[in-house]
C-alpha cells in the first residue's frame, strides 16, 4: 500500500459462503455462488493491484506490487460459472492413496486446523486417520478446489494482462519481474489428510 492506495484489509464476509448446513450449522465447504465478482474478495483483491501498478506507472520509479489471493484456501465459495466448468468432468479422486500410509508414525498424520468438512449433500463429516470421507463427497470436495484454481488462475491472468497493457512502448513486461508463488500445498484426501498441516509432499510443496 502506498498514500495513493490504503491498505486493502481481508473482509472475512467476502471469503466465505453464504450457506450453512441445516443440520451442524456449518459453513459449507463447496459453495458456488451467484452475484457479481466483485462479491468476492479476490476479484477485489485483483483490481487494487491493477490499479496499484497504474498509479505506480506515473511515477516512473521502481515499484514492488502484491496480490495475494485466498482462494484456494477454504472455504471454496467462488462464482458459480467456474464450477460449472467441472459439472460434466469425471474426477478421478485418490484411491489406494486414501488411506495412512502402513506403518506410518501417528506424528505424521495431523488434522489440525481441518476436523471436518461439509457439503450440502453429505453434510459435515469427521476428517478421520482411519476412516476416509465417502468417495462421493471426495469428488465433489475436489470440484469445489478445482473450480477455486480455475478461479485465481483467470484473476492472476487479469492482472497480468494489466500488467502487459501499462508496459512502456506496449512492450510485454520488458522492466517487471513476476513471482508467482504460494505459502503451502494441499492435501485432497491423499493419506486421508485434508488442507495443509502435514509434511508429506501434497502439503509442503509449492510452486515458485
Amino acid at each position: 500500500w502506498s498514500r495513493e492506495m490504503p491498505y486493502l484489509a481481508l473482509q472475512k464476509n467476502l471469503t466465505r459462503c453464504s450457506s450453512r448446513h441445516g443440520a451442524s450449522n456449518k459453513f459449507l465447504d463447496v459453495c458456488p455462488e451467484g452475484g457479481t465478482d466483485d462479491s468476492f474478495m479476490d476479484r477485489r483483491t485483483a483490481d487494487y493491484a491493477k490499479t496499484a501498478m497504474k498509479i505506480a506507472r506515473t511515477k516512473r520509479a521502481p515499484f514492488f506490487v502484491a496480490a495475494g489471493f485466498y482462494r484456494p484456501h477454504l472455504r471454496w465459495h467462488v462464482p458459480k460459472r467456474f464450477y460449472d466448468l467441472y459439472a460434466s468432468t469425471s474426477i478421478r479422486t485418490p484411491r489406494k492413496s486414501r488411506f495412512a500410509p502402513a506403518g506410518m508414525p501417528d506424528v505424521a498424520w495431523a488434522n489440525e486446523g481441518c476436523h471436518t468438512m461439509t457439503t450440502a449433500e453429505h453434510g459435515t463429516r469427521t476428517v478421520k486417520k482411519d476412516a476416509p470421507l465417502p468417495e462421493a463427497m471426495v469428488a465433489e470436495l475436489w470440484r469445489g478446489y478445482l473450480a477455486c484454481v480455475s478461479w485465481v488462475d483467470y484473476l492472476a491472468g487479469d492482472v497480468l494482462d494489466a500488467a502487459d497493457a501499462l508496459a512502456p512502448s506496449g512492450d510485454a513486461r520488458p522492466d517487471t519481474v513476476v513471482v508467482l508463488s504460494s505459502d503451502h500445498g494441499f492435501h485432497l484426501g491423499e493419506q486421508a489428510s485434508w488442507t495443509k498441516h502435514t509434511l508429506f509432499e501434497h502439503s509442503a510443496r509449492v510452486p515458485l
